[in-house]
């Protein structure tokens, strides 16, 4: 199985501004906060941003 297929790449610059933007939305909309600790932040949203990139899409609709 190669990486693209495996999910393994890394994501790109644009799905990271995507979920990040995304995730600022939806914190401000609802009156909510990031959790403390800005490494697992990261991470989680780097996670989504390889899963958009996989999909080739939108997480949702």
């Amino acid at each position: 199985m190669t990486e693209a297929l495996a999910g393994n790449q890394e994501p790109t610059m644009e799905s990271l501004d995507v979920i990040r933007n995304i995730a600022e939305t939806g914190a401000k909309r609802t009156s909510t906060f990031f959790f403390g600790d800005r490494d697992v932040l990261a991470i989680f949203l780097k996670e989504l941003a390889r899963h958009r990139n996989d999909l080739t899409g939108a997480l949702c609709s």
